[in-house]
């Protein structure tokens, strides 16, 4: 085809200086553009599909070279990823709070900021998470797809509905004001540990502060208790910043998509790497 580069993914036009096709996941970057690379970020972000953008830090980090994590769509002919029992891996997603415990007076809505609920931002992402992972392959379960009444404890229904479950993602935000996102595991699990790693690296939108693990004498502390309660593979709880933070809830509403592919492609990550 005269003029134009076969990139694989994408043709370029190099007179023009542009792609001559939308993005394949374009929606994911209504906020940018649907012809973009790399974020506008072409030295620092590798862009080889149009999928997702990520620094060329953590290409190294996984090798020096890019698999293609993301065409398990129907009829692409790929293999899904599977667990130990050769099934497709099974992966539950949950949103934090949005539960009504039976005798309570209302919906625990988390983290509160002005007329912002954590758990509002919180299923937006899980929303996004739980798309992208089904698109690749997984078999994924979602604790709550919106407000809930549960009898009982406030975590013991999600780990029920988590139950044979391979791998547990729990969205929360933090009170205050925190910027960055956060990823905690056990620091018992070292499969929770590799999960973590990969999400965190993997992410390019919010900001970052890493990753962290509890010790064994903090898990009857609140939410840490979803991660020594499952009995899966690997779990962790993502916390994408602080309720309060303007930018983090600007960048959530914004590019939840981008946001949730992101981390659905850390999992990916994970799962080939094992």
């Amino acid at each position: 085809m005269g003029g134009l580069y076969d990139y694989g993914a994408r043709w370029y036009m190099a007179d023009l200086g542009r792609w001559g096709a939308v993005d394949p996941l374009a929606e994911v970057y209504h906020s940018t553009s649907a012809y973009i690379y790399g974020g506008s970020n072409p030295i620092l972000m590798v862009d080889p599909n149009g999928m997702s953008f990520f620094s060329s830090t953590f290409l190294n980090a996984i090798g020096g070279y890019w698999t293609d994590n993301f065409s398990q769509q129907e009829g692409s002919g790929n293999n899904p990823p599977e667990n130990e029992n050769n099934d497709p891996v099974k992966i539950a997603t949950d949103a934090g709070h949005g539960e009504k415990i039976k005798g309570s007076c209302c919906v625990d809505p988390g983290a509160v900021s002005g007329d912002s609920y954590e758990k509002d931002f919180a299923l937006l992402i899980e929303e996004q998470v739980a798309k992208f992972l089904s698109r690749f392959g997984n078999s994924v379960t979602r604790t709550r797809t919106e407000d809930v009444i549960y009898p009982g404890d406030r975590l013991t229904w999600r780990l029920k509905k988590a139950a044979g479950s391979d791998i547990l993602i729990s969205i929360h935000l933090d009170a205050g004001e925190k910027a960055g996102m956060f990823v905690m595991y056990d620091g018992n699990n070292p499969n929770s540990r590799d999960l973590a790693i990969a999400i965190a690296q993997n992410q390019t939108i919010l900001p970052l502060e890493g990753q962290g693990y509890f010790t064994p004498g903090e898990k009857g502390r609140g939410n840490l208790r979803l991660l020594s309660g499952f009995k899966g593979e690997a779990s962790v709880i993502i916390e994408l910043g602080g309720i309060g933070n303007v930018q983090t809830k600007k960048a959530i509403i914004g590019d939840a998509g981008l946001i949730g592919l992101q981390i659905a492609v850390g999992v990916t990550n994970y799962l080939q790497n094992e």
